[in-house]
């Protein structure tokens, strides 16, 4: 998003994609209440809950966001990872912890990937390779063709 206020094209994204939730949570952000995003959330007769102002501890998703960024910064430290890569990393923490289940009592034992989208993805891909480890392949070479 370039600002804030776009905010609603990603809800608009998750309710096409996804689906219309029975509630949402949110921070009480202008941009989140106010603004399309209310006026999406009422057409939609989705229930808006809001954290009270400045605490950030009765949102869950702030939680996760902290634990998302501990282990991002415990990776690149680790493999002494170049910076520019961080983008790369915190994608990958993301969809690490969207693929694991956790002890969230509103996710019932599933993983939130099951939760939202109710079918289990393949997570060979997360299982084969760590972060930046080398990867080696094997390219056959053609003995028809010698270039």
């Amino acid at each position: 998003m370039k600002e804030k206020a776009h905010a609603h094209h990603a809800l608009d994204r998750f309710l096409h994609e996804v689906g219309i939730p029975s509630e949402m949570m949110t921070d009480g952000a202008r941009e989140l209440t106010l603004s399309e995003w209310g006026k999406m959330c009422v057409r939609h007769k989705i229930k808006q809950s809001r954290t009270e102002a400045h605490s950030t501890w009765q949102n869950p998703a702030e939680l996760g966001g902290g634990v998302v960024k501990r282990k991002v910064r415990h990776l690149m430290k680790s493999k002494a990872c170049p910076v520019v890569l961080w983008d790369y990393c915190w994608a990958l923490v993301c969809h690490r912890r969207c693929m694991t289940v956790s002890n969230n009592i509103h996710l019932e034992g599933e993983t939130p990937f099951i939760k939202v989208h109710r079918y289990t993805p393949d997570i060979s891909e997360y299982l084969t390779c760590q972060w930046y480890d080398w990867v080696w392949f094997h390219e056959p070479t053609d003995p028809e063709n010698k270039n």
